[in-house]
């Protein structure tokens, strides 16, 4: 199933692919679920003529790694359970005030849990991406690629051509040893852009390291923010695959 989802999803943008990839970070400090909207609303939807590509369902697991890499959560493999605890309530936008609200002040919240929260609550966390996104000022008045502000056109374009590269590096592992130092940090956007599974997959293959703030049972009592005591990621690249799988159930992938 994932590589009918990524053949396809490949086949999808073919016209598109062909420009030339020029962003190859991060173009500008949007969340990947801002980072999503902009993308799904560039012109190469255009053709399916839709007045509105709002969230999605990988929204909020890319949120919840993006709030990792900024030291907002930390995640960690507890007794074959995936939990999530809080670290800050350094937040900037009202979708990721009501994601972090799921997580107690103390202790943690299993994984499956917090999402059990978002779908009782995806309603609400689905207009305040929109409403964070106007903030922004990506957008007049609506989400549609029909009323995109100046600014918006522009990040438009630059996270179109970040999604580019995105998918570019999953299959070629030169372009990908150039990121491996990089690689946790632009996993929010992979995740979101439905290709956390191969990115994770290209990574575990170049040696890179865990993610900072993923902890498991092994490693839990001697993990340090200092990168010699962080565990290979080939190592816990099950784990976080997992994890993506428990968050977009029912869904096709991620």
């Amino acid at each position: 199933m994932a590589n009918w989802l990524l053949s396809l999803f490949k086949k999808m943008f073919e016209p598109w692919e062909v420009k030339p990839i020029t962003v190859t970070s991060p173009p500008s400090g949007l969340p990947p679920t801002l980072a999503g909207i902009v993308v799904r609303n560039s012109s190469i939807y255009s053709a399916w003529d839709s007045n509105e590509l709002g969230p999605i369902h990988n929204d909020p697991l890319a949120s919840l790694l993006y709030l990792a890499n900024n030291d907002v959560v930390e995640i960690e493999e507890l007794k074959n359970n995936i939990i999530v605890r809080k670290l800050s309530d350094r937040l900037k936008y009202q979708s990721e005030e009501i994601l972090i609200n799921f997580i107690p002040s103390t202790g943690y919240i299993k994984l499956g849990d917090f999402f059990n929260a978002y779908n009782r609550n995806i309603s609400r966390y689905n207009s305040a991406v929109k409403e964070d996104a106007i903030n922004y000022g990506l957008y007049n008045t609506k989400i549609s690629s029909r009323d995109f502000t100046e600014l918006g056109k522009r990040e438009s374009i630059m996270w179109s051509n970040f999604r580019l590269f995105i998918l570019a590096v999953v299959d070629n592992k030169n372009m990908a040893s150039q990121k491996v130092q990089e690689w946790s940090t632009y996993l929010p956007y992979a995740a979101e852009f439905f290709l956390g599974k191969a990115w994770i997959k290209m990574f575990a293959q170049l040696d890179a390291s865990a993610p900072k703030w993923f902890k498991t049972d092994k490693y839990a009592d001697s993990l340090t923010s200092l990168s010699y005591n962080v565990p290979p990621l080939k190592s816990i690249a099950k784990s976080l695959t997992k994890m993506g799988n428990k968050a977009v159930e029912p869904y096709l992938d991620w």
